[in-house]
């Protein structure tokens, strides 16, 4: 007899050997799931519908699993309590522009949670960030430089919401020409 991993199981536990396919990768020579359970998994649209219901079942270890690559020697408890620490730090604002996340999730309709910003050579992380900010460091590479060259041009060039809409921008706010009809 043997009990089935997974906890969704419909099957009385524990069960006799023979409901178990072999596999030598396991002490005892068995696969840990029972048949049944194995038989979801290997389907395509009952694993995505199995998956929907363990990730709604184990939502604090869903993201603490996905946060582990950040945190890869934690575990997943770990990962998610380094997560929420970050969380209180920035007081659940972005660490940029100081403005909590707004950004929807399209699956669950749900606000998403501040991204992870990290080195992407050393792997350490920085911060939590809005998706914004996220996205605009990752579209300068994360490259201080360019975010550097990114702030003069844009001070040097002017707020250009301040300019009337019905003349054309040119290289300069200076050199504006009006828009001939």
């Amino acid at each position: 007899m043997k009990q089935c991993s997974k906890k969704t199981c419909k099957q009385i536990n524990p069960q006799p050997l023979s409901n178990f396919y072999k596999n030598r990768a396991n002490s005892d020579g068995l696969s840990c799931s029972c048949k049944d359970c194995h038989k979801v998994v290997a389907n395509p649209k009952q694993k995505a519908a199995y998956q929907r219901k363990w990730d709604a079942i184990n939502p604090d270890q869903k993201k603490g699993h996905w946060l582990r690559k950040y945190w890869p020697s934690s575990t997943w408890q770990e990962a998610l309590n380094n997560f929420n620490d970050l969380i209180k730090l920035q007081d659940s604002v972005c660490r940029l522009c100081k403005k909590p996340e707004t950004a929807i999730c399209g699956k669950t309709g749900l606000i998403r949670d501040l991204c992870v910003d990290h080195c992407h050579q050393t792997g350490i992380v920085r911060g939590l960030l809005c998706s914004t900010c996220n996205r605009g460091l990752g579209y300068f590479k994360d490259s201080a430089d360019l975010c550097y060259s990114a702030g003069d041009y844009l001070r040097s060039r002017g707020q250009l919401s301040q300019v009337d809409h019905s003349v054309r921008c040119s290289a300069h706010p200076d050199d504006l020409v009006p828009i001939e009809s």
